[in-house]
């Protein structure tokens, strides 16, 4: 909450001003637009700057640098579906640590696929799985 940001040494008038405003979280202030804080009237550039800085360390707001980026995707590895044209038209298979989405129609075999991805994620990597 942006109570938190008190002890970044953010003053509770100015706090107050920002929930008034509608940001309860720090979250929220992190992703609103800066002119958006700057319209809260009372808030300076330099006390906006700074609590974007105090918003920004008291939260985790999803972002990264691109070396951890990288780093992330070096450890993304493909399981196989099992057929050969689907792995190639999925670039390789389906990728690990990412939401696929399959449909189609009744009965087109969206759930064979899933039991068979099931089994393949336990069968080791030379064989096109993830080693359980």
């Amino acid at each position: 909450l942006v109570e938190k940001l008190q002890d970044a040494g953010i003053n509770a008038a100015d706090l107050k001003k920002l929930k008034d405003a509608g940001f309860n979280t720090s979250q929220s202030i992190v992703f609103a637009m800066r002119k958006d804080l700057l319209s809260i009237k009372g808030l300076s550039d330099q006390k906006v700057d700074k609590i974007i800085e105090a918003a920004r360390k008291s939260t985790d707001a999803g972002f990264v640098t691109c070396s951890q980026l990288v780093v992330r995707q070096k450890n993304r590895f493909q399981i196989s579906t099992g057929a050969s044209k689907l792995d190639q038209m999925l670039g390789g298979g389906v990728e690990s640590c990412s939401i696929t989405e399959f449909f189609g129609e009744f009965r087109c075999g969206k759930t064979q696929l899933c039991h068979s991805l099931a089994v393949m994620a336990q069968l080791p990597p030379n064989m096109g799985g993830a080693n359980g």
